[in-house]
């Protein structure tokens, strides 16, 4: 399918090369031409003259949705190629309750593993492989969050909470990728932290890119 859709972007900007080629030609020999001598000519020479530059503005268009239909190469350092010391983690803590307690590890060539704690339908270590693409993915939304640049932990209020309870479970992610590492434990009783939503979605989308239910319910 990909390489479907390619030939065909290779076609359509064939096409548009041989568009832009004819349509340069054609202002080139429209500005070498003399002067008009009436206003009639003037006119006619005006209106070819205008309608160039509307068509090459159309074509100009046209590319930019072409180019914008296919995915250009990233220089992101977290969405390039995926270094091989790549590893993503996501622990989850107890509550007082019964809340699911495991860690999943993700390293770079795809490989899970799943270690169940408690309260989980798999106790003990459990196996699988997700895409390389998903993977690219989950480390797009640790650049989009900004993981980097946040706060080792989100726990007490030292820790910039607005409002804070007890008996919540804690999520603990972490990444390491070009030699650099970072973890984050957020405490869910701490609240009112903008930032916090989002991380609550990475936490999330970590969960869901390895399905991380068929473990645990």
């Amino acid at each position: 399918m990909r390489i479907k859709s390619l030939a065909s972007g290779l076609c359509i900007f064939a096409d548009l090369g041989v568009f832009a080629r004819n349509e340069s030609a054609k202002i080139q020999v429209a500005f070498r031409a003399k002067t008009p001598r009436s206003a009639k000519t003037r006119s006619q020479a005006t209106t070819l003259t205008r309608g160039q530059i509307i068509r090459l503005f159309a074509f100009s268009l046209l590319t930019a949705s072409v180019l914008m239909a296919y995915p250009r190469s990233s220089n992101n350092r977290l969405t390039q190629d995926i270094p091989k010391d790549t590893l993503i983690t996501l622990e989850r803590t107890v509550c007082y309750g019964t809340c699911p307690s495991y860690k999943i590890t993700i390293e770079a060539n795809g490989a899970v593993t799943f270690e169940g704690r408690q309260f989980v339908k798999t106790v003990g270590s459990a196996k699988s492989t997700i895409p390389q693409q998903r993977l690219r993915e989950l480390l797009a939304i640790f650049e989009k969050i900004g993981y980097f640049d946040l706060r080792d932990r989100y726990n007490e209020p030292e820790d910039g909470c607005k409002q804070w309870a007890t008996d919540n479970p804690s999520a603990i992610t972490s990444i390491r990728i070009n030699g650099k590492s970072k973890s984050v434990t957020h405490y869910y009783g701490c609240r009112g932290i903008e930032v916090l939503a989002e991380l609550k979605k990475l936490e999330q989308a970590i969960d869901d890119a390895v399905d991380s239910a068929q473990w645990i319910r």
